[in-house]
């Protein structure tokens, strides 16, 4: 495993990007209104979640052992 500078700036973003999002909700669970953040899921929403259901099956699928 090589530690560039590169990797580390790509670590401190995506870390950061995270810290966000979960203050970003606690915020919003806290101080605002709930019954917007758990609106109603539309059709595309359950079509990109099949969908990574479905992909992470073929993964799975694809790189199981086999006896």
């Amino acid at each position: 495993m090589n530690v560039t500078p590169q990797s580390v700036v790509l670590l401190v973003l995506a870390a950061a990007a995270m810290a966000f999002g979960y203050a970003a909700w606690n915020f919003g669970i806290l101080h605002g209104n709930v019954t917007v953040l758990g609106a109603s899921l539309s059709l595309a929403f359950l079509q990109g979640a099949c969908m990574v259901v479905g992909g992470s099956l073929l993964c799975w699928f694809a790189t199981r052992a086999r006896r």
